[in-house]
């Protein structure tokens, strides 16, 4: 299987979203960095005010988290008058004290409106868009419920900072997170195929003509499992280590009478011997920079594929080098989220090589080539601006 002609290998670190790039991607706008070069010299006074928003914005992501896990968002984007908290309080079916402390972080952070005077509450339309699930993954609300559910390790990653100290925390620790995760995937995957997909002429046109598909740490299953509805006439396997992800998997596959899907349980540094040269097509969202041993998983990867078959990595759509993200809108973010867990989990492991989820572009391009494989496409999601897309061929020559 040839790649396109037209199809070339484009590394190139992409500029800052533009704002109504920014408008359609998942990032909370009060996190996005001040400019790195200011008008005026810094002084403690303006470094002070300016560490004060980023304490106080924290508060306001917790309140928003709340919003989310209770479901008051929905609630009150359901509302098309202003209502007392008692009556918000009763339609949420939750406690009126609760709510109305609640509310009360959403109107001084600007989020709900409030008659003072009458002691009523709304959100407007396009503010409630947001932070409901109407957006799907771009749900806002949602993703500020990644700060409290990483919070539950921080006490265990404080003590991997001492010497004495773990390498790391076990995956064990973080069901908060990839119940989060699961809802993230749901968001994305449930319903559509991702761009890189349904643009993709010659993946698309395997896929629909019948090929065998393994996607690599499939979670939940909800990619999996769309892309076996859109292609019936490909096989298609999820992997992934943790039975209660599969267990979710194989309920979502049977809910949708897939018959062209199968979901197994591999630690994916030892695949099965028999499936050497089996796959037309791997895939791998957003897991490879969580591995271990991400050099053996890549070269288990590579044995996998058939000779001029494919393999997509969907990873974080940054550089490898910290000065080329200091104008990433969600630098400090992705740093944080990958100390507090991507680069913790792999460091569990003896000798686990701990990239974290900011390794780069030209880090994993590197890494995947040097397994063999040959760079085709990447390129950054329109339609999910937090990643970007790496295609890469076996050269039909590969034995």
């Amino acid at each position: 299987m040839k790649c396109p002609g037209s199809i070339t290998c484009t590394l190139k670190l992409n500029r800052i979203p533009s704002s109504k790039q920014r408008s359609r991607a998942a990032y909370p706008s009060c996190l996005y960095k001040m400019a790195s070069s200011p008008d005026k010299a810094e002084t403690s006074e303006s470094f002070m005010n300016r560490m004060a928003e980023c304490f106080n914005s924290g508060f306001v992501m917790i309140g928003v988290a709340i919003g989310s896990s209770t479901g008051l968002f929905e609630t009150m984007a359901a509302i098309d008058e202003p209502k007392t908290s008692q009556e918000i309080a009763d339609i949420a079916g939750l406690k009126e004290r609760y709510v109305r402390e609640w509310l009360a972080v959403m109107v001084t952070s600007k989020i709900v409106d409030m008659d003072f005077d009458k002691q009523t509450y709304l959100i407007p339309k396009h503010r409630a868009e947001v932070l409901t699930k109407f957006k799907g993954p771009e749900n806002l609300s949602l993703a500020a419920t990644t700060i409290p559910a990483l919070c539950a390790v921080y006490d265990d990653i404080i003590e991997c900072f001492k010497r004495s100290g773990p390498r790391g925390v076990p995956y064990s620790k973080y069901s908060a997170f990839m119940d989060y995760m699961g809802q993230l995937s749901a968001e994305k995957y449930q319903e559509k195929l991702p761009h890189f997909v349904k643009t993709n002429k010659e993946i698309h046109s395997l896929l629909e003509s019948g090929i065998t598909v393994v996607d690599i740490g499939c979670g939940h299953g909800m990619f999996v499992c769309t892309m076996a509805r859109e292609f019936p006439n490909s096989q298609f396997y999820g992997v992934d280590f943790c039975d209660e992800y599969l267990q979710v998997a194989r309920k979502e596959a049977s809910k949708r009478a897939l018959t062209n899907v199968t979901f197994e349980a591999h630690d994916v540094v030892k695949l099965p011997a028999d499936w050497s040269s089996k796959f037309d097509y791997v895939t791998a969202i957003d897991t490879i920079h969580d591995q271990a041993y991400p050099d053996v998983v890549l070269k288990e990867v590579y044995k996998l594929v058939k000779p001029g078959g494919y393999f997509s990595m969907i990873d974080v759509n940054a550089s490898s080098n910290i000065r080329e993200n200091m104008d990433h809108p969600m630098g400090p973010c992705y740093y944080a989220t990958s100390l507090m867990h991507c680069m913790s989990v792999s460091l569990y492991f003896e000798n686990g090589m701990g990239l974290g989820a900011m390794w780069g572009k030209e880090k994993a391009k590197e890494m995947v080539e040097k397994v063999g494989f040959r760079c085709v496409q990447l390129e950054p999601q329109p339609d999910d601006l937090e990643n970007y897309h790496a295609l890469f061929e076996k050269p039909d020559s590969a034995k």
